[in-house]
């Protein structure tokens, strides 16, 4: 999930330059849209399992991978961002 929801969000805020802001944006939205899922999840009873907490642990940790992995990714197809970025 947040390996998509990352090359998502990189493609669609069209982010050229490879920086700390950058980063941050995507890890941010990646992390928006994981813990709105969740609330889903809650609000729905879609994850009706007896440990939930520890199942949104878990898919919180695995979006947050995920972004850094879409980071990762896009860092190497970008080139490095001027000072002035």
């Amino acid at each position: 999930g947040g390996l998509v929801i990352g090359v998502f969000v990189i493609s669609l805020l069209g982010l050229k330059n490879k920086n700390l802001k950058s980063f941050l944006q995507v890890f941010v939205l990646v992390l928006v849209v994981g813990v709105a899922w969740e609330v889903f999840e809650y609000i729905y009873d879609i994850a009706a399992i007896s440990d939930y907490w520890q199942d949104t642990t878990i898919d919180l940790v695995l979006d947050m991978t995920g972004a850094i992995l879409a980071c990762f990714y896009a860092s190497v197809q970008m080139p490095k961002s001027s000072p002035e970025s």
